[in-house]
């Protein structure tokens, strides 16, 4: 696809919409314009600024620059040991879930030479691995959830560790929390206010295998393998509630949220994409399948970025279901506030006079998030104005 289409369809996920009305987006099918396929089996995917972090299995640590989503170029690939199943980026830092190595910490100052600089295994087969603040949360396998102080990413101290029951495929982090997917025995949450102390909180479990887990506001959502997705209510962590569920074959790998929609690498059936603006009532909206078996995904702006094990690295425009839904209400001061869900990175309020001839001017207002939406306040125009969400 050239990058002039994809620009064209860029328009057709902008919301439009005079000054006092509410619209909600209609759904479109991703379309694919991204692949690197010579690789080894991609497990996860990571993205800061314009490259992609990937877990290339024998090929270690993967680096692609993604300055542009179409053509998808392979600047480096480093293995120091193990065979990765996880990897996120925090600052100058990419860390791998490197397998029977363990934790494997490269610096990536200079991405197309990751160095690795810090190294750590206790025991266990690390296959995901989340980060926040000064520490690295490991799913460690039979070893459970494994805690490390990096503060000093040349030396990753163990610092905590807790085991129950089953293998950890997966971990998020959300505050004091940290949420396990662990295998057949489902979610396990723990307190890590303190990291050499994580302390077991809540258990639940629907049955499924559960391999991956993603946190957003109040909500846990859980790639649940055979079972698909599952949706927790976590507002409580000590006592989260099975709320809505949703299966169309597969096996859910992994799994990310963006505004409404959830996104699940959904192995041999793809990448699948639901309307979770309902925690209780998840829909289908669109899906697509490149061969596979999709194991991990994450999105930023309108691209989805699919870890598509042996076929590689994959790069879809969103259209539509990337955009969230604008609403929009007057105040008894005259003005006029559009809202939209966060967390949604990117997306700017635009207006134009006129759609026939449309001049869009962003809003200079800075959206601030107020009770879990993006919000821009606006002077209430004298004459109608149209408005739309648009990512640059």
């Amino acid at each position: 696809m050239k990058q002039k289409e994809i620009a064209s369809l860029a328009l057709s996920i902008t919301a439009l919409l005079c000054c006092t009305t509410e619209r909600s987006f209609s759904q479109a099918a991703p379309v694919s314009v991204g692949h690197f396929g010579n690789v080894g089996f991609i497990y996860s995917v990571a993205v800061s600024g314009n490259y992609a972090y990937v877990a290339d299995d024998a090929y270690g640590l993967g680096v692609y620059n993604i300055s542009n989503p179409t053509n998808l170029v392979s600047v480096a690939h480093t293995n120091n040991g193990g065979y990765p199943y996880g990897v996120v980026v925090a600052g100058h830092f990419a860390y791998l879930a490197n397998y029977d190595d363990g934790l494997r910490i490269y610096t990536i100052s200079n991405p197309a030479k990751p160095t690795n600089v810090g190294h750590a295994y206790d025991a266990g087969l690390a296959n995901g691995v989340a980060v926040a603040a000064n520490y690295a949360y490991l799913a460690n396998d039979s070893d459970g959830l494994r805690i490390y102080n990096i503060s000093d990413p040349v030396n990753p101290v163990s610092v905590g560790q807790i085991y129950e029951d089953c293998s950890a495929r997966g971990v998020a982090v959300a505050g004091d929390y940290a949420y396990l997917a662990n295998g057949s025995d489902g979610l396990r949450i723990y307190n890590v206010a303190n990291p050499a102390s994580p302390v077991s909180i809540a258990h639940i479990n629907n049955n499924g295998y559960a391999y991956g887990i993603a946190v957003a506001g109040n909500y846990a959502y859980l790639a649940n393998g055979g079972n698909g997705l599952h949706i927790y209510d976590v507002s409580n962590p000590t006592n989260p509630i099975s709320l809505g569920s949703i299966d169309n074959g597969g096996f859910a790998n992994g799994v990310t949220v963006s505004g409404n929609y959830a996104y699940l690498a959904n192995d041999s059936d793809g990448l699948r994409i639901y309307d979770v603006s309902d925690p209780t009532n998840p829909i289908n909206v669109s899906s697509i399948n490149d061969a596979g078996p999709a194991q991990g995904v994450t999105v930023v702006g309108p691209y989805a970025y699919l870890a598509n094990g042996a076929d590689g690295l994959r790069s879809y425009f969103l259209g539509q279901s990337a955009a969230p839904s604008l609403t929009t209400r007057s105040t008894s001061t005259n003005t006029v506030v559009f809202s939209w869900p966060a967390p949604t990175a990117g997306f700017k309020l635009q207006q134009s006079s006129s759609l026939s001839n449309p001049n869009w001017i962003t809003e200079t207002n800075t959206a601030a998030v107020v009770a879990g939406t993006n919000q821009v306040v606006v002077p209430r125009p004298a004459a109608n104005q149209f408005y739309r969400l648009s990512y640059p």
